[in-house]
Parts: structure tokens; sequence; C-alpha cells
């Protein structure tokens, strides 16, 4: 093999590995107010508990091979109610906003999805 030939092949798989090994993240954020039960904020008869946020991640080799986008959304909120703590207590969860943080690569992406609202108690 010539030498340019060879000084070819390895500024390939240089650029291939230095390629790999690169990566950037996008976000997108969505306000979800919309539940089957209304809450009507009007009196002050409530009082802000605190803030809750679940959060859930899967990784896709090139695009596939991962649950569905829809179930992170679903196991997120699953967690944010869970840190909640709604049973027996008049609680609810309000403003809730759904982000999503891609991060990705030349082969594979991760998908983090972040479920947060405030949660109040209602006093009378």
């Amino acid at each position: 093999m010539k030498k340019s030939m060879r000084v070819a092949v390895w500024a390939l798989l240089v650029a291939f590995l230095a390629g790999s090994l690169v990566s950037c993240s996008s976000w997108r954020s969505v306000v979800v107010n919309s539940t089957l039960t209304q809450v009507q904020l009007a009196k002050r008869n409530y009082k802000v508990i605190n803030r809750v946020t679940g959060e859930y991640s899967a990784t896709y080799v090139f695009g596939l091979f991962g649950p569905p986008q829809q179930d992170l959304v679903t196991q997120a909120w699953k967690a944010m109610e869970d840190r909640a703590e709604l049973t027996d207590k008049a609680r609810a969860i309000i403003n809730v906003t759904v982000d999503r943080k891609l991060t990705w690569s030349p082969f594979h992406y991760k998908l983090t999805v972040y479920v947060s609202g405030m949660v109040v108690e209602f006093t009378d």
C-alpha cells in the first residue's frame, strides 16, 4: 500500500472516530393544563406545597430499539405523581410542564422526558 493511501485511510479512520464521539443536545417544552378534573383557584382556599418532577430516559440505536416516545411521558408522569404524595389528602398537581431533552450522536440518541408541576393542597 502506498504511503499516501495509508495516510488517507488513517485520516478517514480518525475522522470517523472523532465524529462518533461528538454529540449535541436540544430541548423542547410544552405546558400541559388539560386534565379531566378542572380545579378553580379563584379563592385563596389552597396553599402551594412544593414542586415535583418526574424523569424517564431511553436510548435509541440508529433511531430504533427503544420504547415508544409516548411511554416515556407516561413513565415520567407516573414518577411525578408518586413524588407528589396525593393519596389521602386534598391535593392536586397544577401548571404541569413536559420537557424533552434530546442528545444525539451519529449512531444513537438519548431522549429524556421531564414532567414537572406544582402541588397544591386545599384547605376548605
